[in-house]
């Protein structure tokens, strides 16, 4: 059975170590351990009545830990999104921009995969800028062949950026107006 002081050392230590780490797997990993000696203090010391504490509870200690360990996923996860959806905004090409945008995604698989964490809001918002290119893209291919006057191959690409569009599984009342749009052309 550990002492008190080494277990409230250890967890002293570790909120140290977790609030200066640039690391985010090491910040996890000591928020992790706050979490399972803040657990240890609680089950040998607070529940048979051995109770030295003048700061914050156990409990206390551990739900600050888990809101700074999803806080500081989010930081990250958003870093990191960010910086591929930055080169997807600056891409010259649907192809790249979508390329840059799966990298994107592949960030939020990766966080949910390691740390369990999600955010639809963000993979909602991803997936929104991949259709915008992937349309965006049609449309401006349609519109090289108008300008160029090969007819044949605009009405192809327009045909294309129309049946994109249905097939996208976003209802077309939300869509009308592209829709109609495509359909004049």
């Amino acid at each position: 059975m550990a002492s008190i002081e080494s277990i409230g050392r250890v967890i002293y230590e570790s909120m140290k170590i977790a609030n200066e780490s640039k690391n985010l797997n090491t910040k996890i990993k000591r928020l992790d351990t706050m979490i399972d000696m803040s657990k240890k203090l609680q089950e040998e010391f607070i529940d048979r009545g051995i109770n030295p504490l003048t700061g914050d509870s156990p409990q206390t200690i551990i739900e600050k830990a888990e809101k700074a360990k999803l806080e500081n996923i989010e930081i990250e996860l958003r870093k990191k999104v960010e910086f591929h959806l930055e080169k997807a905004r600056r891409a010259q090409t649907s192809k790249t921009m979508i390329s840059n945008a799966d990298k994107a995604l592949d960030e939020l698989l990766k966080f949910n995969q390691e740390y369990d964490y999600e955010n639809k809001e963000l993979e909602l918002e991803i997936h929104a800028f991949i259709h915008k290119a992937n349309y965006e893209g049609l449309v401006l291919e349609a519109e090289k062949f108008e300008f160029k006057d090969n007819v044949k191959k605009a009405i192809d690409k327009y045909q294309e950026a129309l049946f994109f569009l249905k097939r996208d599984g976003i209802p077309d009342e939300q869509q009308q107006e592209l829709i109609s749009s495509l359909e004049t052309k």
